[in-house]
């Protein structure tokens, strides 16, 4: 008898700390599941300061409206004569959170266009993966309504923007685009920072960069940190490697998760850019 119930002690103890495990698992999963996968965005509602941004004194606020009805925030920076850059940010914050990178696109003597995604900035609605692909769009058919044609307009993402980018450039015709932290997938990298839990299964915005990229035929410029911890940088040798020719790949061996503020490499950029619009412009009858 006493090792009968010395037995059943074991056994009871056994069920309850799997049980512990199983239960601990199950919340946990919902929690993050619910944290990064079915709510992936961290939009700041609040309207960026146009004036933080350092822009000149012809940059303006813009409204953009997208096809379902949204109102979107933007600020456009006109040069007069040159190229334009649509730029999409991440998914965190607003364009406050990227006020260094503006002025570093702008100071390479380029328009700019910085949009809003829904739900961002002062932007109508609530975000979601087909909403931002909308919103890039938005901003595409608003170049050409400011008057810019395909082959003076630039794509520049980072992050989470980089899909975004890629996205747009597969459906629409621009003359480059630039990738900055990017990915294969936003499900690959949740996968590999939530090991265990099954986020190819249950991630609603998947964010397929590596489809995408597939169907871009504008030249292409990767710029990653070999320090990226966000997202590691074989993802984005991945992605390189599933895209056309022509693409370039620049890695900064200091950096971390978006470089663009450092002033060689957003020089680095702006030399490419300029070249890429230099041969879309010789190329036009």
């Amino acid at each position: 008898m006493p090792l009968l119930k010395k037995t059943f002690s074991l056994w009871e103890t056994f069920i309850f700390f799997a049980t512990v495990v199983v239960v601990t698992y199950v919340f946990g999963t919902a929690a993050v599941a619910y944290r990064y996968f079915w709510v992936p965005f961290f939009p700041d509602p609040e309207r960026a300061l146009l004036e933080d941004a350092g822009l000149g004194a012809g940059a303006r606020g813009i409204e953009i409206a997208t096809a379902d009805g949204e109102r979107l925030v933007a600020w456009y920076a006109p040069l007069p004569g040159r190229p334009l850059v649509i730029y999409l940010h991440g998914d965190i914050g607003n364009l406050s959170e990227a006020l260094t990178r503006v002025r570093a696109i702008a100071r390479q003597d380029f328009s700019l266009l910085a949009l809003e995604y829904r739900g961002y900035g002062g932007s109508t609605g609530e975000p979601d993966e087909a909403g931002l692909y909308m919103d890039a769009d938005a901003a595409w058919l608003k170049a050409l309504e400011l008057g810019y044609t395909p082959d003076r307009i630039a794509l520049l993402g980072e992050s989470y923007g980089a899909g975004v980018a890629l996205n747009l450039a597969s459906r629409r015709d621009v003359a480059c685009v630039v990738v900055e932290g990017a990915y294969s997938a936003a499900s690959d990298i949740l996968a590999d920072r939530f090991w265990g839990f099954p986020a190819r299964l249950i991630m609603f915005d998947r964010v397929r960069s590596d489809t995408f990229v597939k169907s871009v035929r504008a030249p292409l410029l990767f710029v990653h940190g070999e320090r990226d911890v966000i997202v590691p940088i074989k993802y984005a040798r991945e992605l390189f490697q599933a895209a056309r020719e022509p693409k370039t790949f620049i890695s900064t061996p200091d950096k971390g998760h978006l470089v663009l503020e450092d002033a060689a490499t957003m020089e680095q950029v702006g030399d490419w850019l300029r070249a890429q619009f230099d041969a879309r412009r010789l190329k036009s009858p």
